[in-house]
């Protein structure tokens, strides 16, 4: 499966600066894990043992996407958004749970992540078409004078390749956790 395609606004470099804006890391461990992303990384706000954020924190990640009036959806909007553009998979670990939108097609890589875990894999919602009349419908104004979703990547690749270069000293890998305290936008 083509992320590019299926997931039109998942771009690796925009996880990288989402992950360091909303002080989260990436993880292997999906018993600490927020969201499952479709090339397999997942992110977590757990800092001893406490999760620092909901997963409304989600929102943060259109901030750097040509779509930033995503971040003011509500949180259900959010989610099903951000499971139709960007094909990210809630993990709820208290519950060992994973949470996907009805219409939503995993990766071989989502699967696999999934597969090696106890977690049960659910619809929260059915899912949703980002078509230009839902788009109108979630706020975007004159979806149809603006590139399709599909031809984000090109436009927004060259900003958030600048600012990943510009912040790349402080961005948090594996399991190596920050020593400071969480804090997100949201």
């Amino acid at each position: 499966m083509d992320k590019t395609e299926s997931f039109p606004l998942f771009d690796k470099t925009t996880l990288d600066i989402y992950t360091q804006d909303t002080m989260q890391y990436y993880t292997g461990d999906i018993e600490k894990a927020m969201h499952l992303w479709p090339d397999g990384r997942m992110t977590s706000s757990t800092y001893e043992g406490i999760r620092g954020d909901d997963h409304y924190v989600i929102a943060n990640y259109f901030e750097n996407t040509s779509y930033p009036e995503f971040m003011d959806l509500n949180k259900t909007q959010v989610q099903e958004v951000a499971a139709a553009s960007l094909g990210v998979v809630s993990v709820v670990p208290e519950t060992k749970v994973a949470l996907k939108a009805e219409n939503q097609v995993l990766t071989e890589e989502q699967q696999q992540v999934l597969q090696n875990s106890s977690f049960e894999l659910t619809d929260f919602c059915q899912g949703v078409d980002l078509n230009h009349e839902k788009l109108r419908e979630l706020g975007v104004e004159n979806p149809e004078l603006r590139k399709s979703l599909s031809q984000q990547k090109s436009g927004r690749e060259e900003i958030a390749e600048k600012k990943v270069h510009d912040k790349s000293d402080n961005l948090t890998y594996a399991n190596d956790q920050p020593k400071q305290s969480p804090r997100s936008r949201r």
